[in-house]
């Protein structure tokens, strides 16, 4: 297999300064809170979208206050139960999806109402697509208020759903139905086994959970089994001059180039990416975080149901060269396991995070059914580069067979991607997912030889 051409990226992408036109002038400073930057963190979502809200800050996010303005009033006159944090829209191509947060519980008490955030989740939808703003997609969230270790406040995700609109306009069309079953038909909903500690009305709920909801523990929370379980995988490892599927580089293929995006589920950027993959009629491959998924599961069915590619980028983003090989085993066995559950599929491609493996990791990925896969252009769109500047170094150069890293970052990315795919198409080449560009062409080399085949690469994630 060849490795990655390395060819030199222009001078001009590099230098465009890091503005982005936006229809507001508060849009450009709110855009740093949802960066790739910020989606780092193992344990909870976004920084901004979670980090606990003094009583007298504002409920607006800032990506749109003139959309969100409305549909913070519409909320307001419902009236939800729970206290309302935040509620963002964004937009691309004039399809606009929106987020809304609440908070159930306190940090001390920590007491809660199953059935009124239930309730609160099927009135929220109700008034969002109610809006003459023709929101495409909504995401609800509520929060519960938890403590760290150094007694810092943070919020975990307890309840959460995705709900898209034309799927939604057919369910409330066909009848009624209760707020659990109107929200177990929208989507995999994500209950949070801290229900079973803290809803007061639990025990009732308990016997009636939908099929659909998603209410297995996080599996953080069962890691020493799952460090046990890569031990004795570790000690049956055949050595470095064993055979491992990886794709280092370009594989021709008669005029297709991959596009790959890591390091979603994003409750706002993954609807904008589907929505434009569904317009341009695209399929691409997801590397997905796994705790991520978990926060998140409908919005995982919903790539599946569009027929993407889900790939394995670790369960909690940690970089491969400060784990043990236990440790790189339960992270990729705990993202396969999430995707596996989810979707009735189990990840054929790993993607490192940075691109950072050893023997020992591929020998393990290997064994987990996984091929382990980089790029061979990096659109830097997490660096807050310009869309301009990001196509720019998604597509310079390109050729059949290539892969594009691309990542679920901010709205620099989702200007970005129907770009790139006309970019793509200009000169000549088909995006696609990377089973169909690099499948034919997947190679067993040793894994000494991928790892000093990496090395020569001097790639950046």
């Amino acid at each position: 297999m060849s490795p990655c051409r390395q060819r030199p990226q222009p001078i001009f992408a590099l230098l465009f300064p890091i503005l982005l036109a936006c229809t507001t002038a508060t849009c450009q400073a709110a855009l740093e809170p949802l960066s790739h930057l910020g989606l780092r963190s193992s344990l909870i979502p976004p920084y901004d979208l979670s980090r606990p809200f003094a009583e007298d800050e504002p409920a607006l996010k800032g990506m749109n206050p003139q959309l969100e303005k409305q549909l913070l009033e519409a909320l307001q006159q419902v009236p939800l139960t729970e206290r309302i944090l935040k509620v963002a829209v964004a937009e691309e191509g004039g399809a606009p999806v929106a987020l809304i947060k609440v908070q159930v519980g306190d940090a001390q008490s920590r007491l809660f109402s199953l059935s009124s955030v239930e309730q609160d989740a099927a009135a929220a939808l109700a008034a969002a697509f109610a809006l003459p703003l023709q929101l495409r997609h909504v995401d609800f969230w509520a929060v519960l208020p938890e403590l760290d270790h150094a007694g810092t406040e943070w919020h975990r995700t307890v309840f959460s759903v995705a709900a898209e609109r034309r799927l939604y306009q057919q369910l409330t069309a066909a009848g009624q139905r209760t707020p659990r079953e109107l929200l177990a038909s929208l989507s995999a909903v994500r209950y949070d086994p801290v229900f079973t500690h803290y809803a007061v009305d639990w025990a009732s709920a308990e016997g009636s959970m939908p099929r659909t909801a998603y209410t297995a523990p996080r599996l953080a929370e069962e890691w020493d089994g799952l460090l046990k379980e890569g031990r004795s995988v570790v000690q049956d490892l055949p050595g470095p001059s064993s055979l491992v599927r990886t794709i280092l580089g370009d594989v021709p293929n008669g005029g297709k180039v991959a596009i790959t995006v890591d390091d979603g589920p994003h409750p706002l950027i993954t609807p904008l990416f589907l929505d434009i993959l569904r317009r341009e009629h695209v399929k691409v491959t997801f590397f997905v975080v796994g705790d991520k998924a978990e926060e998140y599961p409908g919005l995982i069915r919903e790539i599946a149901r569009d027929g993407h590619d889900i790939g394995n980028h670790t369960y909690s983003h940690r970089r491969f060269s400060k784990l043990s090989t236990e440790e790189a085993y339960a992270e990729l066995r705990a993202c396969s396991k999430i995707v596996a559950t989810l979707t009735g599929t189990v990840p054929s491609f790993l993607r490192p995070p940075g691109g950072d493996f050893n023997a020992d990791v591929l020998q393990v990925a290997d064994r987990l059914g996984l091929t382990t896969a980089l790029w061979t252009h990096n659109a830097g769109d997490w660096t807050r580069l310009t869309p301009e500047a990001v196509v720019n170094r998604a597509t310079y150069g390109i050729r059949s067979g290539d892969v594009i890293l691309m990542h679920q970052g901010d709205m620099r990315s989702v200007a970005a991607l129907p770009l790139i795919i006309q970019r793509l198409r200009s000169r000549g080449l088909t995006p696609a997912p990377l089973s169909e560009v690099c499948g034919a062409g997947v190679q067993r080399i040793p894994a000494r030889l991928a790892v000093a085949q990496r090395a020569r690469l001097n790639l950046t994630e």
